[in-house]
């Protein structure tokens, strides 16, 4: 029985044996784009470890009867069964074929990865449910692989099965190793504009440093608007970036700091946005839909780190607009009122980028710490700094979604744009310093707005006291 294949080894109908990604990497590198070497260790591995382990019988028994609606809960199921799976140990004849492929990849560290046989299909997206470890030493190889195993059974992973009554389906786990790229700027893209569905563009997102910083939602990138046919820069909106993720010398990655004038440049040159744009409609053509693209640049290549199709149609502005100007307004107004101190009244209405339709009403619920997500009540409109993936098993009880951080492809702007089916507007930079517990706001998902229809308190007015209270 083999464990590994590398990629140019898969078949175009072995998904089940590489998972999603392991596939995408594969047809990719088979196609003669330019992936980052590397090798998967195969789903097969997986069952043989838990087989091996008999762990097969006490996860079945952990997930039998569970209510997937009580956060605790799963929080609870998780917990015991990913301990489990990381306290046996990796059976050697695994060990034995993974030090074989991975010597033949001749790099200090490795990017781990997990690739379940059900992510980023057409129908269901598990975006940021499961781990990848990147910038892993030889000595957290095999360990680091087993995280991979276990996080098929996160708490967002358990909750997102149930949800979608896939329970009983078999769902395995493969993980893909890949030598590390040291990107000095990362990001995605997309072969169409998700704002407005227009297919005759091309959407790039960077930020500076590993793409860790755009997935978690911390960071607003920069967008880039480019027409597909001639590859002519339609529109860009350069925001600031403050902070960065890097590799630390001893493995995994750190956040640090940016100074303050390279924060503010445009990520990616002129000439390297068409460049990209190139390359993303070459691989367009190997997919019947358009797609998403995850990339890196170091020094003067860029690598592809993974491929999906675009499950679904995010909402924009007009779509029958001619041209695409003004597309990236997004609050910017009053985001710069605030970084520049100015006087203002607290706004009736603001904007942000719209990831997922709908118009609701409701009342506001702020989260700013992990430990509050329990507060949230059925009905309520969260709002909150950034959009992380901690809060999914709790999201099926809000309304809608705010946040002031995040680009289109944070993983719970993807979660909630194709799977939740609820309003949700991301990067509007101010909604945690003018909402309030209790507040009454309509949020429009379509649009990308919000307005304050009730307040909780009294309104404040633009005294130098109102300033400070925002932090300012």
């Amino acid at each position: 029985m083999s464990f590994i294949k590398d990629f140019c080894q898969v078949e175009s109908n072995e998904i089940s044996l590489v998972g999603g990604k392991g596939a995408s990497l594969a047809t990719m590198t088979q196609a003669g784009f330019p992936v980052p070497p590397g090798f998967i260790v195969l789903t097969t591995a997986f069952e043989y470890f838990i087989r091996e382990n008999k762990l097969d019988i006490a996860i079945k028994s952990i997930l039998q009867f569970l209510d997937y609606k009580k956060t605790h809960v799963i929080e609870s199921a998780a917990a015991k069964i990913q301990a489990m799976i990381m306290c046996e140990e990796m059976p050697q004849k695994i060990k034995n074929e993974i030090m074989h492929y991975c010597s033949a990849l001749d790099s200090r560290n490795m990017a781990v990865r997990s690739s379940a046989t059900v992510e980023d299909s057409e129908q269901l997206n598990w975006a940021g449910q499961f781990e990848s470890y990147i910038n892993t030493p030889h000595d957290k190889l095999f360990h680091n692989i087993q995280r991979c195993w276990a996080s098929l059974f996160s708490p967002r992973a358990i909750f997102y099965r149930f949800k979608n009554n896939l329970q009983k389906k078999k769902i395995s786990m493969a993980v893909i190793v890949q030598k590390m790229i040291h990107s000095q700027v990362s990001g995605t893209a997309f072969s169409m504009n998700p704002l407005t569905n227009n297919t005759n563009c091309i959407m790039i997102e960077s930020v500076f440093g590993l793409g860790e910083a755009l997935a978690s939602g911390y960071i607003t990138p920069d967008s880039y608007l480019v027409h597909k046919s001639n590859f002519s820069l339609i529109k860009k909106e350069i925001y600031t970036q403050e902070k960065t993720i890097i590799q630390s010398p001893s493995g995994g990655n750190e956040w640090c700091q940016l100074p303050i004038e390279k924060g503010q440049c445009q990520k990616l040159p002129d000439n390297d946005i068409v460049r990209l744009s190139k390359i993303i409609r070459a691989i367009e053509k190997l997919y019947p839909i358009p797609i998403n693209i995850e990339w890196a640049k170091e020094k003067e290549h860029f690598y592809l780190l993974q491929s999906r199709p675009i499950t679904s149609n995010i909402p924009g502005r007009d779509h029958n607009k001619k041209t695409e100007s003004g597309l990236f307004s997004y609050g910017a107004y009053t985001a710069n009122l605030l970084a520049n101190n100015a006087t203002y009244h607290r706004p009736q209405t603001f904007n942000g980028i719209p990831v997922s339709r709908g118009i609701t009403k409701g009342k506001v619920r702020l989260i700013l710490y992990k430990d509050e997500i329990h507060k949230l009540q059925t009905g309520e409109i969260l709002v909150t700094e950034i959009a992380t993936p901690e809060l999914i098993s709790a999201i099926h009880k809000a309304a809608a979604i705010i946040t002031d951080e995040g680009g289109q492809e944070s993983h719970l702007a993807i979660f909630l744009s194709r799977e939740m089916q609820k309003p949700c507007i991301i990067g509007t930079k101010i909604a945690t310093k003018f909402l309030q517990n209790g507040d009454l706001i309509e949020v429009n998902g379509d649009k990308g707005s919000v307005s304050i229809l009730e307040h909780q308190h009294t309104i404040l007015g633009n005294t130098e006291q109102d300033l400070k209270l925002f932090d300012l």
